[in-house]
Parts: structure tokens; C-alpha cells; sequence
């Protein structure tokens, strides 16, 4: 599949230093429904920036706003969320200081397996007061930028991988001869 991918553009700065090419991306197999990844962002958060980027990396990606004044969040309330068992990844950006948001945050970590990478941006500060909370997530205490991104991207991927087991006929081989 062909998408299209950002990346840096050295000789420009400002709003034109991304700039568009095109790059063959293997999808994993993902079916067109398949849930790459959740992006749980507060609306207007540099969602547009990770969801773009992300998607250029060949994955499927669902923004999920959280809850509001006019909706709960089905995995509190309900117990289950649909995007949340599809996910093959979370990105995790809700206000930490929100005690409902920290809720959130413990049912993904409860909820989802435990080869499923989540990643957590926090505010300054955030990492050292919610630290057992935070514990064994990937923590950004920043936003994240598009090299955090890929990172994670490849985590997704890995796990996936590893999740299917060996593909390639080397690696078949190797599991068929041992003891």
C-alpha cells in the first residue's frame, strides 16, 4: 500500500519544515476495520499532527476525546469499550490531574493485554506525582514529536509481530527444529 508519510524538510522551518512523500508501508496484515491504535486526546491537543503521522506509518488509528459533559467513557461506566479491545496500541493524553482521566487510565492498563504498548504524555510534573500509576508505560513528558511517535509505532508493530509468531521461513525452521 502506498500513503503518504511526514518528514522533515531541512531547509525550511515553521509550518513548512514537514513536507509529503510517498512510501510503500506494510500494513501487518490489518484488515480495513482492524483498530490500529487509540489516540486518547482532549480535542485540539496536536491530535490532527499524531493521528496523520501515525496513519502515514501504515496504521489505523481512532481518536477518542474522552469523556465530556455529555458523555462518560463506556470503559468506567460500562465496563467494556469496543475501541479498547480492538487496540493494538494506546496513546494516552487526558489531564492526569482529572481523578475520572487517572480511572481511564488504570482500566486501559487492566483492561488491555499486557504485550498491548500504551504510551502516556504528561504534564511537568505529572511523571513523578501519578509515578505508580505510570508504572511500566512508556511516558512522555512532553508532547510528543514525530521521532516519539515512530518509536512507539515500531512498539505496535514489534508486539504485533510477536504476537502472530514467526513469519518469515528462516525463523519456521528454526521453531520446527527444536527439541
Amino acid at each position: 500500500m502506498s500513503v503518504r508519510v511526514l518528514v522533515p524538510d531541512w531547509q525550511n522551518s515553521g509550518p513548512r519544515a514537514l513536507s509529503f512523500i510517498r512510501r510503500r508501508v506494510n500494513t501487518m496484515g490489518m484488515a480495513d476495520n482492524d483498530i490500529g491504535m487509540i489516540l486518547d486526546v482532549t480535542p485540539g491537543d496536536h491530535e490532527g499532527f499524531e493521528r496523520r503521522l501515525l496513519e502515514g506509518m501504515g496504521h489505523h488509528v481512532e481518536v477518542c476525546h474522552g469523556p465530556d459533559a455529555h458523555a462518560d467513557c463506556p470503559l468506567i461506566e460500562q465496563g467494556t469499550c469496543q475501541l479498547v479491545e480492538e487496540a493494538h496500541g494506546v496513546v494516552f493524553k487526558l489531564d492526569l490531574d482529572r481523578e475520572y482521566h487517572r480511572r481511564i487510565l488504570d482500566m486501559y492498563k487492566r483492561t488491555v493485554s499486557d504485550d498491548t504498548p500504551i504510551a502516556v504524555s504528561v504534564q511537568p510534573g505529572q511523571d513523578v506525582t501519578y509515578r505508580e500509576l505510570l508504572e511500566g508505560l512508556y511516558v512522555w513528558s512532553h508532547t510528543p514529536t514525530a521521532a516519539d511517535l515512530d518509536g512507539f509505532a515500531a512498539l505496535v508493530e514489534a508486539a504485533d509481530k510477536m504476537r502472530r509468531g514467526p513469519t518469515d521461513a528462516v525463523a519456521r525452521k528454526r521453531m520446527s527444529t527444536r527439541p
